[in-house]
């Protein structure tokens, strides 16, 4: 959720963050995993999800059109970055905005370095709208 005071939600989500990968570390024994938010709903077969590449970090970018992105440039001029071509990014705007993905689902291969490597860049990262991004 967003909160007034930032702080208050980056908090959160350090904690969130700190617990979750303590875990991650404790299942090296996989090869690869598949995150899924409690509200996902899952229709059909997914285990091609395993079989993906490995190496690489998969998700799903974010949707800018949501309503919870209301408050934001992107909401306001209707850029997709799933859809880049529909509207372009204004130059007179500045670079565009960093990719977002949406948290609710994700694969990875659980690492020790991956997880350590996460952490650092946590610490350095200020905080952002939708904080589990």
């Amino acid at each position: 959720h967003l909160d007034d005071d930032d702080d208050y939600v980056y908090d959160d989500v350090m904690t969130c963050f700190l617990v979750i990968a303590v875990y991650v570390v404790q299942f090296e024994e996989y090869s690869k995993m598949v995150y899924l938010d409690a509200d996902i709903q899952v229709y059909e077969n997914i285990d091609h999800l395993f079989d993906a590449a490995d190496g690489y970090f998969y998700a799903v970018m974010d949707c800018f059109c949501e309503k919870t992105w209301s408050h934001t440039p992107q909401y306001s001029i209707g850029y997709c970055q799933q859809c880049p071509e529909k509207v372009a990014w204004p130059a007179e705007m500045g670079p565009p905005p960093a990719p977002y993905f949406n948290a609710g689902m994700f694969v990875f291969e659980p690492s020790t370095l991956t997880c350590d490597s996460l952490l650092e860049t946590l610490k350095v990262t200020p905080p952002t709208p939708f904080a589990e991004q």
